[in-house]
């Protein structure tokens, strides 16, 4: 990953930042539903809040949280793992950008 300025990292930033914000509501949501439905086969009483909480998640991902295997929310978390890695990488990247353009620009 290379930046030939701040503003392409930013706007870089900024896509990043809104794709890991899906991911970690995605993998927030389904721990949610797994932890839901485990009480609920438990025979927990839940709030009607949580239970609204569920049906929405529910009804946004029918087919993704119908059946949700440990494989799937383990892929989820190394994708993001990733995705933190990269986001370290690119700090470094704009650091170099930085460091490049101030030895371009004349002193005044």
């Amino acid at each position: 990953m290379k930046f030939n300025n701040k503003q392409e990292y930013l706007t870089w930033r900024s896509e990043w930042r809104a794709n890991y914000r899906a991911l970690s509501q995605q993998i927030r949501d389904i721990k949610f539903a797994r932890w839901y439905a485990d009480s609920v086969r438990g025979g927990v009483k839940m709030s009607e809040a949580q239970e609204a909480r569920f049906k929405a998640i529910h009804k946004a991902n029918a087919t993704t949280y119908g059946f949700c295997p440990s494989s799937f929310l383990a892929n989820l978390r190394v994708k993001a793992t990733a995705m933190l890695e990269e986001r370290k990488a690119s700090k470094i990247a704009c650091q170099e950008c930085y460091l490049r353009n101030k030895q371009v620009q004349p002193v005044s």
